[in-house]
Order: structure tokens, then C-alpha cells, then sequence
């Protein structure tokens, strides 16, 4: 069910909250608490969707979720080089002092998330198009981390499933989704549960298919992140963007 994944989502991934709240927050920054985060998300397309988690001792988590070789979960330490440079660049970026976000017009670049973990205080700063000097430092570094030694595989994930090509004439709405439950599934349950996600009906796609229009609050989630989510339920057969047809003249 789409709850349980959100809520393993929301524990690995501490650092990014709800829309509203403040992005200076009071943590514990015990043993278990990463130090320096940065979170890749979803374009229209294929970009590589990962987070990666740096902790005090220099042990870097790799969790690349989408589109990647490999998909899955590594792990390794950094050299005592790349840390001291992780160090020295979140210092001089230090993004305590930097704005929320940076937003942009383009809505098709996969939105960066940074993390410092700080005396017991958390800050994110989200950036994608439009980013500062200094905060763009500490993404190419992290970036770079990914390439760079030798990485262990904790677990492994499901590999990408092939996108179709999408027809000239044919128009693609990130805002609806069609559905087709399982045979057993309560429609009606499902609504109930997932309507704290924003998840509603929007009408049956015809009177004798198990097909349905879905619509969703993409003020919380990106379109890709939600289909990916659908995809992984247990109570949903398939589910897949609606496709509109231009009409030609």
C-alpha cells in the first residue's frame, strides 16, 4: 500500500519536510544522523532519481532508486581527501545563511535537495536551474562521490521498466493517471486511505473497462514519484499517464 512506502520514504529520508514548515529544524544528530544529504528528483523523462547520506565517520550511502545501471542501495567510506573536501565546501556554502529555495519557470529539471545536519539542527535548501556558486560546489562534489570507489550493494531494486515512445500527435497529462485495480480491491477503501495524499477520483474511464481517472495533490508529489509509487502498490494492476490525442487539422 502506498502508505507504508511513504512512511519508509519519510524515515530514510528525514531531512525533507512537509511543504510549509520551516527547513531549519531541530533534530537529533546522534550516531544514526547523517551529516551532509543530497536528494535527485524526477524529470519528465530519464533522469537519475537518488538520495545520498553522508555521516560523521566518512560511511556515504548511495540509495539509486530510478534510471541508473544498477538501481539499488550501496555503500562505502570516503578517503580522508574527500572528506576534508565535503567539509570544507558545506562550510563555505553553509547553507544555514542561504534562502529555501531557488525556484525556476522550468518545470522539467529534476529538483536538488542539499542537508547539513549542524549542532542538532537540520537546513535544506532546493535549487535546480537557479543555484549559487557555493551550493553548486557541494552538489558536483556529492555528485562525484557516486563515480568515484569501490561500492558495496546492500540491496538491490527492480529494474526500470521500458517507456513507449511517445506518438507525435499524442499528448501526455502529468496530472491525471489511470488505474486498474486488482481483482479484490475495494475502490472505495482505497480512496479513504489514500486521500491523505491527495489521491481522488476523477471519473471511470468507460462502463465496461476496470479502468479510472485518478488525480493527486502534485503540490506534495512530482508526477513520476506518484506513478512510481501506483506502480509499487499491491492493490494496483497497472497504472500509466493519460494520453490525450491532438487533433489535427
Amino acid at each position: 500500500m502506498i502508505k507504508n512506502r511513504i512512511y519508509l520514504l519519510a524515515i530514510i529520508s528525514v531531512f525533507f519536510m512537509a511543504a510549509g514548515c520551516k527547513s531549519t529544524q531541530k533534530v537529533s544528530d546522534g550516531p544514526l544522523m547523517h551529516k551532509y544529504a543530497m536528494h535527485v528528483g524526477p524529470c519528465f523523462g530519464y533522469c537519475p532519481v537518488f538520495d545520498i547520506y553522508v555521516f560523521e565517520d566518512g560511511k556515504v550511502i548511495w540509495d539509486a532508486r530510478r534510471f541508473h545501471k544498477t538501481n539499488g542501495k550501496f555503500q562505502r567510506m570516503l578517503s580522508k581527501s574527500e572528506l576534508d573536501q565535503l567539509n570544507t565546501a558545506f562550510k563555505e556554502a553553509n547553507l544555514f545563511k542561504m534562502e529555501d529555495e531557488y525556484p525556476t519557470m522550468v518545470a522539467d529539471l529534476p529538483t536538488t535537495t542539499l542537508s547539513h545536519v549542524k549542532k542538532g539542527k537540520v537546513k535544506t535548501v532546493k535549487a535546480n536551474e537557479k543555484m549559487p556558486d557555493a551550493y553548486e560546489k557541494c552538489v558536483d562534489l556529492m555528485r562525484q562521490l557516486t563515480k568515484d570507489g569501490d561500492w558495496e550493494m546492500i540491496e538491490k531494486y527492480a529494474d526500470d521498466e521500458p517507456q513507449r515512445p511517445v506518438k507525435k500527435d499524442e499528448v501526455i497529462n502529468y496530472n491525471e493517471i489511470i488505474i486498474e485495480p486488482n481483482t479484490g480491491t475495494s475502490l472505495p477503501r482505497w480512496f479513504k486511505e489514500n486521500e491523505v495524499y491527495g489521491i481522488y477520483l476523477i471519473r471511470k474511464i468507460s462502463p465496461d473497462l476496470n479502468l479510472w481517472l485518478i488525480g493527486f495533490d502534485k503540490n506534495q508529489y512530482e508526477p513520476k514519484m506518484m506513478l512510481d509509487m501506483l506502480k509499487k502498490d499491491s492493490a494496483i494492476k497497472t497504472a500509466e499517464f493519460n494520453k490525450q490525442t491532438e487533433e489535427r487539422n
